[in-house]
């Protein structure tokens, strides 16, 4: 199933399903960007298939890396979240990091951002930013105001903060870094 059709059918997730779907996720996008300098580009709940055994994740994949040759590919999973496979604009993407906003360009860490809001609409069954208008949404996201965290443990809430900076320096190195950091704020 998608992390869509999680967030719709058993929302709020346990952190321990969270950390799981991170560690998958960011060990992938690290591998992306370490080995090919490739980004994702559009990390969101419905381009993130998880899978389960016995109750307990046990892998997520992220859908939608493209080849650049053939960017008019569209992948469909059987159901019903439709997969963005890749988006051409900024204001297509679910999560956009601040940097993108401002016309800074996109890197690993722009798809940390994302994973972290994911991670937030995981954790409380709400999007991560929001707003009444595209504008409010882009403002929320400059100003860093994200989905209120408070049924969320303070320690996992100041890992996901971090993830989430919207100075990029400031956020871990990488994607498996932030989902290292969140695994043993979980310990």
């Amino acid at each position: 199933m998608t992390a869509s059709h999680l967030i719709r059918t058993r929302a709020p997730i346990d952190p321990q399903t969270v950390a799981a779907v991170v560690h998958h996720v960011g060990a992938e996008l690290y591998r992306e960007w370490d080995r090919y300098g490739r980004v994702h580009g559009a990390v969101q709940p419905n381009n993130i298939a998880v899978s389960f055994t016995h109750g307990h994740v046990a892998g997520a994949r992220l859908m939608g890396y493209v080849d650049p040759e053939r960017v008019e590919t569209v992948v469909r999973p059987a159901g019903t979240d439709p997969v963005l496979v890749h988006v051409t604009t900024v204001l297509e993407k679910r999560y956009p990091a601040p940097e993108l906003l401002t016309g800074c360009g996109e890197t690993h860490l722009s798809d940390q951002y994302s994973l972290a809001c994911t991670a937030v609409e995981l954790l409380t069954g709400r999007p991560a930013v929001a707003g009444p208008s595209v504008t409010d949404i882009v403002s929320n996201i400059m100003r860093g105001n994200v989905a209120s965290l408070g049924a969320v443990p303070p320690h996992l809430r100041l890992v996901i903060a971090r993830a989430l900076a919207v100075d990029p320096t400031h956020r871990y190195p990488s994607a498996a870094a932030f989902a290292q950091a969140l695994q043993e704020a979980l310990e």
